[in-house]
């Protein structure tokens, strides 16, 4: 082959590889928005209830406890030194009543010393897990919140092998197959 055919071919394959990407990007890009759009609509405070038929948004939870408590405080707690810098830009650009703390949650709970008025957790660990990182702080007050996914029959089942619950299950306000626990008092068994 010689060197002028090689750099047509050169030529040739980078800008149709340019063009293919511009248009996988634009793809991309227009897509997201109809893949998330339950995601960035809006987000109404949750009703009452302990009907499975209840649709629930953590978020609405969230900004419905910060808007009833004035001076209240969000502690996110992240084992992931990038993700924490995220979170605390997160929070400085929005303003947001919240604090990062960069630590395993097993570890900070058991420091704990402040008030809690709520705990949750979004794709940490399986539920019976997440009833013992929450344990300490449930005893003392705290309402536990978990989402979880079409498995939560199974998890709860598993849950019971270790402790003493009562939950109650919301349908997840984002669709599909999520759930939201919600469990008031925690018991080992013994």
């Amino acid at each position: 082959m010689t060197a002028a055919r090689r750099r047509w071919w050169s030529w040739t394959h980078t800008w149709s590889s340019l063009i293919c990407t511009i248009f996988a990007l634009l793809l991309c890009l227009t897509g997201l928005p109809l893949i998330f759009h339950d995601e960035l609509g809006p987000n109404p405070a949750l009703e009452t209830g302990t009907d499975r038929g209840v649709r629930a948004s953590v978020d609405a939870m969230i900004a419905q406890a910060l808007a009833e408590r004035p001076g209240a405080q969000v502690h996110l707690v992240e084992r992931i030194a990038k993700k924490a810098a995220f979170l605390r830009e997160a929070i400085r650009v929005t303003g947001a009543p919240g604090i990062v703390h960069l630590s395993e949650i097993g570890d900070i709970v058991e420091k704990w010393s402040g008030g809690v008025d709520c705990v949750t957790a979004r794709a940490l660990a399986p539920l019976h897990q997440l009833i013992g990182f929450a344990e300490p702080l449930v005893k003392r007050g705290a309402k536990a919140l978990f989402l979880k996914g079409q498995d939560v029959e199974a998890e709860l089942t598993e849950s019971t092998k270790y402790w003493k619950i009562e939950p109650k299950l919301y349908s997840s306000r984002t669709g599909g197959q999520g759930w939201i626990v919600a469990i008031d008092c925690i018991e080992r068994h013994n």
